[in-house]
């Protein structure tokens, strides 16, 4: 409790040090990159953006001392936000130094021994949970990755062949179609059966009734015409 009330104690003191919170990550930002230019390329967030997430940072952990439970969790919520760039236990001491360097200057006797310590095993906790974050999930987030595209590749593939096995079936009744109807058969109605649909059954049935019965009617009155013409002849004679 004593070294994360000195810890607390030159957080505060680094903060209200600076002109604003916004000078103090910027302090943070200079003393790390200038420190060592070659952490810029694994930032390309704005600098004035970067510097706040810095803070905002420092400031989760340093609440979080209280609470081992809540600290680990912020710490794993930084690594999965790391897990793509390239942490190493080298450049943790780089930045960890930075830091304390940084408070050494800024803070003078005000930053004790102890509170130094408390410091360099937090942002060593720190470091080594990112690293340990990367290297335990990342190899198993890869692997979903890869299931899931493997996966979302086969589904696609699937899909692609089902609309290709559609659009060949509906070619081939539409030929089926065309070649009855050219060789004056029934078209298909899409089940294999050559007949008409029902709709054109009755309508070639109604035409086929009232023709017949028209031809009847033309029988009957030829009939009766012939009847008629051979006793008017008969009469004649």
């Amino acid at each position: 409790p004593e070294v994360i009330q000195d810890v607390l104690a030159a957080w505060t003191s680094f903060c209200n040090h600076a002109e604003s919170r916004e000078a103090a990550g910027e302090a943070i930002f200079s003393a790390l990159f200038e420190g060592a230019p070659s952490f810029q390329s694994m930032f390309v967030t704005p600098r004035a953006i970067q510097a706040m997430r810095f803070m905002s940072g420092l400031d989760m952990f340093v609440s979080g001392l209280h609470s081992p439970e809540q600290l680990r969790i912020a710490v794993e919520t930084l690594g999965f936000g790391h897990l793509n760039k390239d942490v190493t236990v080298p450049r943790v001491v780089i930045f960890r130094d930075a830091i304390l360097e940084l408070f050494d200057v800024e803070l003078g006797d005000a930053f004790t021994a102890r509170a130094r310590d408390g410091w360099k095993r937090m942002l060593n906790y720190i470091g080594g949970g990112i690293i340990f974050t990367r290297r335990y999930y990342a190899a198993r987030l890869r692997l979903l990755e890869e299931s899931w595209h493997q996966a979302s590749g086969k589904a696609l593939q699937e899909h692609l062949r089902q609309q290709q096995l559609l659009a060949k079936s509906s070619v081939g009744r539409s030929l089926g179609r065309g070649g009855s109807m050219d060789s004056g058969q029934s078209p298909s109605n899409g089940s294999g059966d050559l007949s008409a649909p029902p709709q054109e059954e009755e309508q070639r049935s109604s035409r086929k009734g009232f023709f017949s019965a028209m031809r009847k009617i033309a029988r009957r009155r030829s009939s009766d015409g012939d009847g008629g013409g051979g006793g008017d002849g008969g009469g004649g004679d």
